[in-house]
């Protein structure tokens, strides 16, 4: 599964890379999540205002990009419109949601595993 995170969160880097971003630094984290579920989560952060998470849920890769946030890190679904998963991140802290940003959570108490 980790695995598979990460050639498709290189992929989407070299996908963004393509669409004038000169460089791209790449970072996979794991998370451990209530009910001890473990999550691995690769970022692409971009030189510009870009970034983009990638993650599988539910035996699919799921990928998410950056939206407008008060605080900490929001990642929206690619192309669900509020219908997809959200992924928010402060710290060393995340949740999982579906839905729009006030939408239902589904995995609550992730933290970086280490």
């Amino acid at each position: 599964m980790i695995r598979s995170v990460l050639i498709c969160g290189l992929m989407l880097g070299a996908e963004a890379a393509q669409a004038d971003i000169k460089s791209a630094d790449v970072k996979m984290a794991e998370y451990i999540c209530d009910r001890d579920v473990r999550l691995s989560v690769v970022y692409i952060n971009s030189d510009g205002p870009e970034a983009f998470a990638v993650m599988q849920i539910e035996g699919r890769l799921v990928a998410l990009e950056t939206v407008r946030s008060g605080s900490g890190a929001l990642y929206a679904e690619i192309g669900k419109n509020d219908t997809g998963y959200n992924w928010f991140t402060k710290g060393d802290e995340a949740l999982l949601g579906h839905g729009n940003t006030e939408g239902t959570t589904i995995l609550p108490g992730c933290h970086t595993a280490g």
